[in-house]
């Protein structure tokens, strides 16, 4: 038996929300968990709003039903997810593409260069840190969120890419996904390696959290 690959067209479906008249000084490319959806993900971002910034949640290409029951019948509920095991580098290397291209698409609508903050959750994070290494968009800041670098994306190579734009990793207090020392000693390797770095925690578990957010964006929450 042997294994083949064919390249074929994808349709991808993202969600936006803010000015797409190219008026955007800021773009936030966020990138979903495991078994979620885009239009899901993206009210979680909606605090960033403000007029100028355009928030932009890609979904991962693989749907697949969250629920089937004993009698095969499948429930409502329909997340997607960015890789599994299976045939991991083709499915990365299709997601990278469709990413890079996304982004090309974004750009190129913007007449002056708009900021480009990259952030991804979870199963989001690993895919974010791997398309900022792999990919041929350079994202202006990196935002790392709920779990440790992937094993497979190296320190030095990530901090070597990005430079001097920002990289910080951020996790809950009571995130099993990030448990004490995961992110600090990813920051480590990567502030060694040269990377301006830095970690955020928060009183939390697995999940974005506003407040941070917006500090992360150099915005007050609203009283």
């Amino acid at each position: 038996m042997q294994t083949h690959h064919l390249a074929v067209s994808r349709t991808a479906r993202y969600l936006t929300r803010g000015p797409l008249d190219g008026s955007a000084t800021e773009l936030w490319i966020g990138l979903h968990g495991y078994a979620q959806l885009a239009h899901r993900f993206l009210r979680w971002l909606t605090p960033l709003e403000d007029g100028r910034t355009l928030l932009v949640a890609p979904e991962a290409l693989s749907r697949f039903y969250l629920e089937t029951g004993l009698d095969g019948r499948h429930g409502k509920t329909i997340g997607a997810t960015w890789l599994t095991r299976e045939d991991r580098e083709a499915d990365l290397a299709d997601h990278v593409a469709y990413l890079d291209e996304l982004a090309d698409h974004l750009l190129a609508a913007c007449p002056v260069r708009p900021r480009l903050v990259l952030l991804g959750f979870s199963q989001g994070a690993v895919l974010a840190a791997r398309w900022a290494l792999h990919g041929r968009t350079v994202p202006d800041a990196l935002v790392h969120w709920g779990t440790p670098l992937p094993g497979d994306v190296s320190p030095s190579l990530l901090a070597a890419r990005l430079g001097t734009r920002p990289i910080t990793l951020v996790g809950g207090d009571h995130d099993a996904f990030a448990p004490p020392g995961s992110l600090e000693g990813a920051a480590e390797a990567l502030a060694h390696a040269g990377a301006r770095v830095a970690v955020r925690r928060f009183g939390g578990g697995h999940q974005l959290h506003t407040p941070t957010l917006l500090d992360l964006a150099g915005r007050a929450a609203a009283a």
